[in-house]
């Protein structure tokens, strides 16, 4: 896929999420970072984000690589 159209497909992805998580990008990397203090609340979040870009996916006929496809959960504070 070329550069151009690339940033079109990413452009058009961060339209689709709400601003719950924030969106980091570098290079062809994606990473959402969610966060809440209540755990069953953020994981919640998570999964919503999960199936919008899963969706996503499906609808711009792209697939996703699950096996580069990663979560992390960190507990402290964060400030955002």
């Amino acid at each position: 896929m070329g550069p151009l159209l690339f940033l079109l497909y990413i452009n058009d992805l961060l339209r689709t999420i709400n601003n719950s998580p924030i969106p980091v990008l570098l290079a062809d990397d994606t990473s959402f970072l969610v966060a809440d203090p209540n755990v069953n609340d953020c994981r919640s979040k998570l999964n919503d984000v999960f199936n919008i870009i899963s969706k996503w996916f499906m609808v711009n006929s792209l697939s996703q690589n699950l096996n580069k496809t990663y979560y992390m959960q960190c507990k402290g504070t964060v400030n955002l």
